[in-house]
């Protein structure tokens, strides 16, 4: 029903991000930690959460690629793209 009421009882200590479930608070634990055992194997991006990492082999590794005429790096989608040439100006 909190998905509804809007209600997150449980807040992150740290950073006061709440959630309306506490398996939400205790995945969220692991962005304060520096443990991150997640790690991509084409590049050197690492998290705590394996859902991340899959978010981010989606965005920047996937099949549907969008290639730079700079460099020839591939990126997901135009928007990365765009910020990737911005970044190199």
């Amino acid at each position: 029903m909190r998905v509804h009421t809007g209600e997150k009882p449980y807040t992150c200590e740290i950073c006061q991000k709440s959630f309306a479930h506490s398996s939400g608070l205790l995945q969220h634990a692991g962005v304060h930690s520096a443990e991150k055992t997640h790690r991509c194997d084409y590049c050197d991006f690492k998290t705590a959460h394996e859902s991340s990492l899959k978010d981010h082999l989606l965005r920047w590794h996937s099949e549907h690629k969008e290639e730079c005429p700079l460099c020839c790096n591939d990126f997901y989608s135009k928007e990365p793209l765009h910020f990737h040439k911005c970044k190199r100006k």
